[in-house]
């Protein structure tokens, strides 16, 4: 079992409940994540309010948040670059699969990427969405470039704090 921000009927925010749920199964080519933040972005919001992916929704409670940044607990396979203890981040994919808002998440392969050591786990999980349409895998194929942005609007699930340093942007290699 697992402690976990659980929702089970759509509505305002005072829905979302703690509550404890099973602890994910790993399998095939997905990563087991031990949670450290999980980003809130715009379709959190809108499936906890019965829009976005509730309709895709087939039991509850569910387990909502996309966005997450962690520490892998589980690799896919021996060989995988990022093994147990690596830290990561990326996007889930509620409701196929459970979400962000718990203390563990399965993730397929292709939605993790190293997390960037320059930044904090509250600041990488404010940047899948953000950055680019595809999430944070899509940041292998593109160089970093100073910039600036503040992600507090994804991490407040995972800080209460609005202060937040730039993290960097991306550019098209």
């Amino acid at each position: 079992m697992m402690r976990a921000v659980t929702l089970t009927e759509p509505g305002a925010p005072e829905m979302l409940r703690l509550g404890e749920v099973e602890r994910p199964t790993r399998v095939n080519a997905e990563f087991l994540i031990r949670v450290v933040a999980a980003g809130v972005n715009p379709i959190d919001a809108k499936t906890r309010a019965g829009r976005g992916a509730w309709p895709g929704v087939t039991s509850t409670p569910v387990v909502l948040g996309n966005d997450f940044s962690g520490v892998v607990v589980e690799a896919p396979y021996e060989a995988h670059p990022l093994q147990p203890g690596t830290e990561v981040y990326g996007m889930g994919m509620v409701p196929r699969m459970g979400g962000a808002y718990a203390e563990y998440l399965t993730v397929p392969a292709l939605s993790v990427a190293r997390k960037p050591p320059s930044l904090s786990h509250v600041e990488a999980a404010g940047v899948p969405l953000r950055r680019s349409p595809r999430g944070a895998w899509s940041s292998r194929r593109r160089r970093r470039t100073r910039g600036s942005g503040c992600s507090s609007t994804r991490a407040r699930a995972a800080s209460a704090t609005s202060r937040c340093s730039s993290p960097p942007t991306s550019a098209p290699t």
